[in-house]
């Protein structure tokens, strides 16, 4: 009715408008969900062959997972969306598996909690990893993490490169 407050105040509307997804690309910027909020596309050219991809995947493998954020950051430095958000999900990756080193698990499971989070919102391949693989993996060292589980997984989530790119 005309003058009557509705039951929805200004900070309830604002959490909502956290909560919600985005109507659409516009109302995503707005909101400042940037490209988080969007599906990334399956083409992201990130070459994982040479370089400081290649580079950090060894050290990511071999457990130098600050030297693996290193090298990533470097190139994450030099992208654009949704190339910068994906490989940013990788960082938050290494940079939880660096915490879990120190003994800082609440740093771990938060990281990798938002890492899995930016990585859901990719199709199965992107960046030129199979993400479907590496979202399964983060999710079991979660799930040991936060005690739902009674083993902590054999190995590292798996970020494994599709191939070569065709030439």
């Amino acid at each position: 009715m005309k003058g009557e407050t509705s039951p929805m105040n200004d900070s309830s509307m604002s959490l909502l408008a956290r909560v919600l997804p985005p109507q659409n690309s516009e109302e995503s910027e707005r909101r400042g969900f940037g490209c988080n909020a969007c599906a990334y596309s399956e083409g992201v050219p990130l070459d994982w062959e040479r370089g400081a991809l290649a580079e950090g995947l060894v050290c990511y493998g071999s457990g130098r997972f600050f030297q693996a954020h290193e090298h990533w950051e470097s190139v994450w430095l030099t992208l654009q969306e949704p190339e910068k958000s994906f490989l940013r999900a990788l960082i938050q990756i290494t940079a939880a598996f660096h915490h879990r080193q120190a003994g800082n698990r609440a740093g771990a499971v938060s990281l990798l909690r938002r890492a899995l989070q930016r990585l859901e919102l990719c199709p199965a391949h992107s960046g030129g990893i199979m993400v479907a693989l590496l979202c399964s993996g983060v999710s079991e060292w979660l799930s040991a993490m936060e005690g739902r589980s009674l083993s902590i997984p054999a190995a590292l989530p798996r970020i494994c490169p599709l191939g070569p790119a065709p030439g």
